[in-house]
């Protein structure tokens, strides 16, 4: 079951996000190598596992309505949708990407829970309970 959420402004889409159970994703390097990591992330007492968490991710917002709150809705939107299936959202960001770091942190519940390396760049693991 792969989600998507997307917001709209009359007839175009304005921002999108997309999750889904980690056996979608897990044919592409990265997101085995994050997959593997799962296992060594906690949450309170509950472990991170394929089974009650999903990756979500990239979230998208036009660059005419980022600012709006947009972000925050989608977010809300699509932890609502997973909630019952999957008790967390992972995602990772790359380390230079300061503007997306600053929206998952500041406008949503994500923390971060790793740092990592694949491929010569730099990544946070971030965690969102739902």
């Amino acid at each position: 079951m792969k989600k998507t959420s997307s917001a709209q402004s009359q007839a175009s889409i304005i921002g999108y996000v997309i999750a889904g159970p980690w056996s979608w994703f897990k044919s592409w390097g990265i997101y085995a190598f994050v997959m593997r990591k799962l296992s060594d992330i906690e949450a309170g007492f509950s472990k991170i596992t394929a089974q009650n968490s999903c990756q979500y991710g990239p979230i998208w917002i036009h660059p005419d309505f980022r600012g709006q709150g947009i972000f925050a809705k989608l977010v809300e939107k699509l932890s609502c949708n997973v909630a019952k299936k999957y008790p967390y959202l992972v995602t990772f960001i790359a380390e230079e990407n300061q503007a997306s770091f600053a929206a998952h942190t500041g406008k949503s519940a994500m923390e971060v829970v790793d740092y990592f390396s694949f491929q010569q760049r730099d990544y946070y693991l971030l965690l969102m309970k739902n």
